[in-house]
């Protein structure tokens, strides 16, 4: 819910602006990705239990985040694997 909730307020901007929205929301492949977002925001939300709408809500609308912040974090071990696999 939180995820989508950012993408209704950025389409709401364009919408307040008289702008065109950008190409990205005409993809079903973008629509996807946010849809699977989504459910992985609301799986977060359930698994941190956080005891209110509003903290679900944030979990959800900051799951890319916490997503982003966990794929940079590899272990050093893990990252040597991958390019000596690629080589």
């Amino acid at each position: 819910m939180g995820s989508v909730a950012v993408e209704l307020v950025t389409i709401m901007r364009y919408f307040n602006k008289g702008q065109m929205l950008p190409i990205r929301y005409h993809s079903w492949q973008f629509w996807l990705v946010r849809s699977a977002l989504a459910i992985v925001g609301g799986f977060l939300a359930a698994i941190y239990n956080p005891g209110n709408l509003a903290g679900a809500v944030q979990i959800g609308a900051s799951t890319p985040l916490i997503l982003g912040a966990i794929s940079e974090t590899l272990p050093p071990q893990v990252e040597k694997r991958k390019r000596s696999a690629t080589k």
